[in-house]
């Protein structure tokens, strides 16, 4: 068998190792082929240890990764859930306070800041109920009607209806 001497990574040191064998920084001493040696002088068994370590710990980053992205995504979120219902409070205090211009700019400006919030089909009722107080019930029964026709399945549509309701009988 032929010998030569290789210098080891970071040790320094110099130490007779086999021809078949190199330093490898991260693995520790690894098999060098020959093409003309094939496979079966690697010992195929600590081979695939090796590839089954390394899957592992590919698949356990990957999903530390993956839990790490989501928990981003669930803080944005909720950083987006409390900074819309902080101006639809705001848009109600400022409905208490008969200010229905201020409250309905409020409103407005969640709608189209958090265009997927679950507030969106409150903020749009409250916008209906500010022109509906004002008594302008063309423009309320407008916003009414769009609520019943973009979120069909909520629950303010039976208080948008009820709304369109007295409108009507109010008029007539």
């Amino acid at each position: 068998m032929n010998f030569r001497v290789r210098r080891l990574h970071k040790l320094g040191e110099e130490t007779a190792q086999a021809s078949a064998t190199r330093f490898s920084p991260s693995i520790g001493l690894v098999p060098v082929l020959h093409w003309r040696q094939g496979f079966s002088s690697l010992g195929g068994n600590t081979m695939n240890k090796r590839i089954i370590q390394s899957a592992g710990m590919a698949c356990g980053l990957f999903c530390m990764l993956l839990g790490f992205t989501s928990a981003q995504v669930a803080s944005q979120k909720s950083t987006v859930n409390r900074s819309d219902m902080m101006l639809f409070q705001q848009a109600q205090k400022a409905m208490k306070q008969s200010n229905y211009a201020a409250a309905r700019s409020l409103l407005e400006t969640l709608i189209n800041t958090y265009p997927d919030s679950d507030s969106v089909p409150r903020a749009k009722l409250s916008i209906a109920d500010s022109w509906y107080c004002q008594h302008a019930f063309k423009q309320a029964k407008l916003e009414y009607q769009d609520i019943i026709t973009f979120f069909p399945s909520r629950p303010e549509v039976a208080e948008a209806q009820r709304r369109i309701n007295s409108i009507q009988k109010d008029s007539e």
